[in-house]
């Protein structure tokens, strides 16, 4: 009986333990990201050649012209996007300090994105 009472406590203290933390980090997964930085895909170009974020922010690229695009990243700690059609759209949340290089993989003639994180 005393084995189960603490246990349960322990259980309990953990389940507290995990929620404080949670929502302390610097990041939290559990909130929707607000998007700091719009960017645009526009005639061939990005609407941004340099930004500075703070860390955990979000970009959001979105694809305003008719031929498809994609946006990868020179960091494996960067997801790349899936092929954008025309009003699709790819968030982007940089975790880490550093300096990032956005760049369309099918149109390398496009200017790159160079993302700088304080």
């Amino acid at each position: 009986m005393i084995s189960k009472i603490i246990l349960l406590i322990f259980i309990l203290f953990l389940v507290l333990f995990c929620v404080k933390y949670l929502n302390n980090i610097e990041f939290n997964i559990l909130k929707k990201p607000i998007i700091k930085e719009f960017i645009y895909i526009q005639n061939k170009k990005f609407s941004e050649n340099y930004i500075i974020l703070q860390k955990g922010d979000t970009i959001e690229i979105e694809n305003l012209d008719n031929i498809r695009h994609t946006v990868v990243c020179d960091s494996s700690q960067i997801q790349n996007s899936d092929l954008l059609y025309k009003g699709d759209k790819h968030q982007i949340s940089f975790w880490f300090k550093g300096t990032y290089i956005l760049r369309s993989s099918l149109y390398p003639e496009i200017s790159d994105i160079h993302v700088l994180v304080k």
